[in-house]
């Protein structure tokens, strides 16, 4: 299976990748920093989940999402991000996201999450 995370820390790209291609739930797993090369390659491409920020550099991570979606894009969409999710939870089911989680997990919770979302 292929993943997309978006998020503006690289340290949590490169950290949250390692951890899914070690899990062997994904084969490959591609990145961005920013909302235009996000919206960019999610139109281009297919991949079976996009794990998206709320803040990603400024920009809003909900918004591409709802933005995505009204495009027909087909993959899974799930929410992570450091906001307390009593800030989040509620848009990110409007946008479109199948499920959202706080950073900071137990990766078995993340995993476990995600394969969920992807049923």
């Amino acid at each position: 299976m292929r993943a997309f995370i978006v998020d503006d820390n690289r340290k949590f790209r490169e950290r949250f990748a390692e951890m899914l291609i070690e899990s062997g739930l994904f084969t490959e797993v591609a990145t961005a920093s920013n909302v235009p090369s996000a919206r960019e390659r999610l139109l281009m491409e297919r991949f079976d989940i996009a794990i998206v920020d709320v803040d990603i550099a400024g920009e809003d991570g909900l918004d591409l999402i709802a933005d995505l979606k009204a495009k027909g894009t087909n993959q899974v969409f799930f929410v992570m991000s450091a906001l307390p999710v009593s800030d989040f939870a509620a848009r990110a089911c409007w946008s479109g996201a199948a499920s959202f989680l706080p950073k900071g997990c137990p990766p078995a919770t993340i995993l476990s999450a995600l394969t969920r979302a992807m049923k």
